[in-house]
């Protein structure tokens, strides 16, 4: 797969200079949509685990600036996306928040705990190219394949009640940089003559970040919406 996304990739910066007598438009886009990120294996010393993390539903963000130039296009997109772990270790989050009560509560302690959530965040930079194929006068396909960075980012929060003071607890492992990449496709659908629209679906991944002393597996699937300003 990182093969294809280079390949892809590359065959649109090789075909730019080809395209210097087509109009070059820069473009300003944003999109947002659904991110489902798909179970995450760990390696830590000699063992394996499989599953470690499972998912909810989360969000993706993204802002692009780019050019056009016939049916290419390259761009610099920021993107965020977050989702909170449904399961760790195959245990649902509100059992593990029982299990930790019920520890204190056998400590003689009188602490109460709640609102336990893993975050798992991703910020982005990536270097995006696009391949658009005219369908009618107004609909495009496109493919589309990116390189670049991302800081992952894992996070444990809860609060805790002692009598009436309440605490909003966060521990975060500080993030990491990692190698990103994506493919995705979709449709566009021209509005305006300085504004389009499209639905795309992306598969994003990095390479495995060390979280807590253990390699973890990231990658998602994310379906978005977005806007392109064409100036």
């Amino acid at each position: 797969m990182k093969k294809t996304a280079l390949s892809l990739l590359a065959a649109g910066v090789i075909a730019f200079p080809a395209l210097s007598s087509a109009a070059e438009v820069p473009y300003f886009g944003v999109s947002a949509g659904v991110g489902l990120v798909h179970n995450s294996d760990a390696e830590s010393g000699n063992f394996e685990y499989k599953d470690i993390l499972e998912y909810e539903k989360g969000y993706a963000l993204e802002a692009a600036l780019g050019r056009k130039a016939g049916m290419y296009r390259g761009e610099v997109a920021i993107g965020y996306s977050t989702n909170d772990a449904d399961k760790f270790f195959d245990k649902d989050m509100n059992d593990i928040e029982d299990a930790v009560q019920e520890t204190l509560e056998s400590w003689g302690l009188e602490e109460n705990i709640s609102d336990m959530d893993i975050t798992v965040s991703v910020l982005s930079v990536m270097a995006n190219g696009y391949a658009d194929f005219e369908l009618s006068r107004f609909l495009t396909a496109y493919l589309m394949g990116g390189l670049g960075y991302a800081y992952v980012d894992a996070e444990l929060s809860f609060t805790v009640t002692d009598g009436t003071e309440k605490l909003e607890m966060e521990y975060s492992d500080n993030g990491k940089n990692a190698f990103a990449w994506q493919l995705g496709t979709g449709i566009g659908l021209k509005v305006t003559d300085w504004l389009d629209v499209d639905l795309g679906y992306r598969y994003f991944a990095t390479d495995d970040v060390e979280i807590a002393d253990a390699k973890i597996e990231y990658s998602s699937s994310r379906v978005m919406l977005g806007m392109r300003y064409n100036f």
